[in-house]
């Protein structure tokens, strides 16, 4: 009987596929090499990085954009790719009981649910097609959804504990290279000795480098810098710690004059989460934690002096806005006022909200004064009403218990990508959602969700430089 659960869904599968004459594409997902799955999977995350840096390459010195089409081109592979793996693992995969599979995937199951809810949701909107696409500079609408998921499985796909590596690497190089903007615009009298190339870089806004808005740079900024921190502490070579922790501090000074505190905040709490886990995971890594801890605190103390007082000010305010939350509603830059505002509107309708973008109308309209509450966990509930929002909040829970829960033996460049998430959910509380951001924190969160198929037994990754 056992043995019957445990290939039940398997043989369902199965049944299917002969029913529908697909044996023939069986064979062929067969002959598909693992290492190809894994290399394409790793890739596609690794192409839309580098169209990051083509785009500030082209602001700059052509005044040419091409994110958006950049994202959606480079996300429809992502889609083609995710339909292909996840075909192939039902098809061809390793069979496991219903019992065993939800308690390994409960964070995959519930992030499905909330898409289908995404997607009910969308076509239950006043306006389907702004759903559907989203808003000029965010996107964010149902398609680039299907993207997130899509980016998320790709990674999910990668198993190799050296591309993993990669992965980390690259989104904190992406980050450097994106912040050379943020070190051109503070040096006096840079941008008009570069000229045109001045003005392409801070037409925006300044210190946001190819970003409409400050904070929206600080949502992937966050992302590389915890990855630079978590670099300095699994790396095996010295020279590459060093290189790292420079990175780090570099990244660090460019968040704290990008002047989005709770960017900083995340930050902070990100590190002591990762001295916790790392400690945990090993006691070998005390010393590399001293060093990205020493450098948190000197580059935070020295960029604090040399620009005014940046961040004593900024906890001043933020002690002023929890004493009078109640009653200031401007506070949080705003945000306080924002999340009571969303929270009504949330009420109004709780079971499948209002869709992607679905107050914007309302807003142009003066029918509300809050478009978006600048905080994900609401902004979900708001658009895909309250049990998907619920649903993505067990998601994240389930993942963080269970990798949590393995830690000791969990592979290290895993518990990296966990910290990055980690983060990147601390700031999730003040933050928004767009194309050129989301995408890349589901990256992390589709590495980390493989967590629930590491068994103790295995080997911790013995990572090769």
């Amino acid at each position: 009987m056992q043995d019957e659960k445990k290939n039940l869904m398997g043989s369902i599968i199965e049944v299917l596929c002969k029913d529908r004459g697909s044996t023939n594409t069986k064979k062929i997902l067969q002959k598909i090499p693992d290492k190809f799955i894994e290399i394409v999977g790793f890739l596609i995350p690794v192409f839309m990085m580098s169209s990051l840096i083509v785009e500030q390459i082209l602001r700059a010195f052509f005044h040419e954009s091409i994110m958006e089409q950049a994202f959606f081109v480079i996300g429809a592979f992502a889609e083609i790719f995710a339909i292909l793996y996840i075909s192939r693992s039902f098809m061809v995969g390793e069979k496991q009981g219903i019992k065993e599979f939800i308690k390994t995937h409960i964070w995959d199951i519930l992030l499905v649910f909330m898409l289908i809810m995404a997607t009910i949701s969308t076509f239950n909107s006043e306006d389907v097609h702004k759903a559907l696409w989203g808003v000029m500079i965010r996107h964010d609408g149902l398609l680039a959804y299907y993207i997130y998921a899509s980016v998320y499985v790709c990674v999910k796909s990668v198993k190799s504990a050296r591309l993993r590596m990669w992965l980390l690497r690259a989104i904190s190089i992406l980050i450097c290279i994106l912040s050379i903007n943020t070190l051109l615009q503070a040096i006096p009298g840079m941008l008009s000795k570069l000229g045109m190339v001045g003005f392409n870089m801070c037409r925006y806004a300044i210190f946001s480098s190819i970003y409409f808005n400050i904070n929206h740079f600080e949502y992937i900024l966050i992302l590389g810098l915890m990855a630079s921190g978590t670099l300095v502490v699994i790396e095996n070579k010295k020279i590459l710690k060093f290189l790292w922790l420079l990175i780090f501090g570099f990244e660090l000074w460019g968040l704290i004059i990008n002047n989005t505190f709770a960017g900083f905040v995340a930050v902070v709490i990100g590190t002591v989460f990762m001295a916790i886990v790392m400690l945990i995971n090993d006691k070998k890594h005390l010393i590399s934690i001293i060093l990205v801890v020493v450098t948190l605190i000197t580059v935070s103390v020295i960029t604090d002096y040399n620009y005014y007082g940046i961040l004593r000010r900024n906890i001043l305010v933020s002690y002023n806005d929890v004493k009078t939350i109640e009653t200031n509603d401007r506070g949080g830059s705003g945000r306080i006022g924002l999340w009571k505002g969303n929270i009504g509107l949330i009420k109004k309708k709780p079971l499948l909200g209002y869709g992607p973008e679905g107050t914007y109308n309302m807003y142009a309209r003066g029918e509300t004064k809050h478009e978006r509450p600048h905080n994900e966990y609401l902004q979900h509930a708001l658009y895909m009403g309250i049990p998907a929002g619920i649903a993505y909040i067990l998601a994240l829970f389930t993942l963080f218990i269970t990798m949590i829960k393995k830690i000791k033996y969990l592979p290290k460049e895993l518990i990296a990508m966990g910290v990055v998430v980690f983060a990147y959910c601390v700031s999730a509380f003040f933050g928004n959602t767009l194309y050129n951001t989301v995408p890349y924190f589901f990256m992390f969160l589709g590495g980390i969700s493989v967590c629930g198929m590491i068994k103790k037994e295995e080997n911790k990754s013995n990572i090769e430089e």
